[in-house]
């Protein structure tokens, strides 16, 4: 059967207009490298990946040296990567550089398996991949993405993560589908899905130790890691990639110290990733928003 039959679309029609972001859209794409060494080429596609939103619920792109994405409207990833021909270069950069073949890398809000992708290639054959993506619409998405990409050593599961096992209520945003999150309160519109923690999870699966462990979970960190916490602590040489919030931290009454503490009674300090890939130490003090890479050595 073909995947395209697999995905069915709970907003469909409610899709905001893409051509209604066009503003900030324009704003960014004028700070992209590609804009600067070719500003019309990249308008161009800029106008072409919205007009495609207006009308298509399933979007296309390559990246990364042959790798094929599908991708649901209003996936700034996918828009990212069209318009500006790469995603987050610095923070695959610095995957590059650390995740090694035959590596463990343990994804936590993989979207559509983006970096999914990226570390299954380079932890080869004899390393795995388990991406975890909590709404079922985005994991369909997931799944294609593993499967059409041929990549045989990731592990996709539908479940959302969190501190203990149990079941979430989790909101698609579909003027942004990576701010799909977990609700806060039963007002907001939203779907029940099952959450497990990661100490039960992964050695469920045969792993009792992870290399490189990243969550982008909008906000929900510091409840990820509060069921990690025995895979983080056999986790000698492990690498955290999390991302700081702080509206989203507040969205469940969470505070920035709280991770801070928690990675920092590990013996994890905090890192900002440079344009090159590589890192700078920062004092916790100095947090404040972006993705921060979380080690115990210095690298």
């Amino acid at each position: 059967m073909n995947m395209r039959q697999l995905i069915p679309n709970p907003v469909r029609r409610v899709i905001p207009n893409p051509i209604k972001q066009l503003p900030w859209r324009l704003k960014w794409a004028r700070s992209t490298a590609a804009y600067a060494d070719a500003p019309f080429a990249a308008l161009t596609r800029l106008a072409e990946w919205t007009f495609l939103e207006c009308i298509r619920d399933e979007l296309e792109f390559d990246l990364c040296g042959g790798l094929h994405f599908s991708t649901m409207p209003n996936n700034f990833c996918g828009l990212m990567s069209f318009v500006a021909g790469e995603y987050e270069p610095h923070l695959l950069n610095f995957l590059n550089r650390h995740l090694c073949s035959g590596a463990i890398f343990c994804d936590v809000g993989a979207n559509i398996g983006l970096y999914t992708a990226v570390a299954s290639r380079l932890v080869g054959p004899s390393g795995r991949v388990i991406a975890f993506e909590a709404h079922p619409y985005t994991f369909k998405f997931l799944q294609k993405n593993v499967e059409e990409n041929e990549l045989g050593n990731v592990l996709p599961l539908n479940f959302a993560i969190g501190a203990e096992p149990g079941c979430v209520e989790i909101k698609y945003d579909p003027g942004n589908s990576g701010s799909t999150h977990v609700v806060s309160s039963r007002t907001e519109a939203a779907i029940e899905v099952p959450m497990i923690c990661l100490d039960q999870a992964l050695p469920k699966h045969g792993v009792n130790v992870v290399d490189y462990l990243k969550i982008d979970v909008e906000g929900y960190e510091g409840f990820v890691l509060h069921g990690a916490r025995s895979v983080l602590e056999r986790s000698k040489g492990i690498l955290v990639q999390t991302e700081v919030n702080l509206q989203c931290l507040q969205r469940y009454d969470l505070s920035l110290n709280l991770m801070i503490d928690d990675l920092g009674d590990l013996g994890f300090s905090p890192h900002l990733v440079l344009h090159d890939g590589t890192l700078t130490a920062i004092s916790p003090t100095e947090l404040s928003y972006g993705d921060v890479i979380w080690s115990r050595d210095m690298l």
